[in-house]
């Protein structure tokens, strides 16, 4: 009967760490002061090879500046990482962002100023929450459209698909939802794209 308890209680303590580390995953909440913030989830397929590369002299990972102007990655399987996450990377300005990376977590960043990190949180949670910030009036539209595409999960697909089929927005919204959902090598977009050609 003792063992039986202290199988019983085990369990009990395994089901409530997985659940206060779920309740921890829940929730994205960035805070509106100014500065860098930075959050992990799960990635997409394009999201584990996330980084800035040189490929002068042999090529390799050579990191990412943050606060570089151009802002610009490459999605490489030559450089493997061995990260399964992504970590996003926002710039709050004036209450609202003002710059947006998705790398993976394997890739080294610098910045000028310190990153907070808010930690894990649910795949979904930091979907919806970028999905949220696309204003197409914004030149962060493009970033914020990547870092949709780059986690894992029907969360990000169905949102870059409501972007595309949204014809209130902007075509560049459009065309960047367009480009972003083309990458992807998941049965989802194939169906999808397969299905819009069909309608020809």
């Amino acid at each position: 009967m003792r063992r039986f308890e202290r199988v019983v209680r085990v369990l009990a303590c395994v089901l409530l760490v997985a659940a206060w580390s779920d309740s921890q995953a829940q929730a994205l909440q960035v805070p509106a002061a100014d500065g860098w913030y930075s959050w992990e989830v799960e990635a997409s397929e394009a999201g584990q090879s996330s980084c800035c590369f040189r490929w002068q002299a042999g090529g390799g990972r050579a990191g990412c500046d943050l606060d570089d102007r151009r802002g610009g990655f490459n999605v490489s399987e030559d450089c493997v990482l061995d990260s399964t996450r992504l970590t996003l990377y926002v710039r709050m300005r004036d209450g609202r962002p003002d710059r947006a990376r998705a790398l993976s977590a394997d890739c080294p960043v610098n910045a000028e100023t310190d990153v907070a990190s808010l930690g894990q949180v649910a795949t979904d949670s930091s979907v919806e929450w970028l999905h949220r910030q696309v204003n197409d009036e914004q030149r962060l539209t493009s970033e914020l459209v990547a870092a949709i595409s780059m986690h894992a999960g029907a969360t990000a697909f169905r949102a870059l698909t409501s972007l595309l089929e949204d014809r209130d927005r902007p075509m560049k919204t459009r065309e960047a939802a367009l480009f972003w959902l083309a990458q992807s090598d998941t049965d989802e977009a194939y169906e999808y794209f397969d299905r819009l050609l069909s309608r020809r």
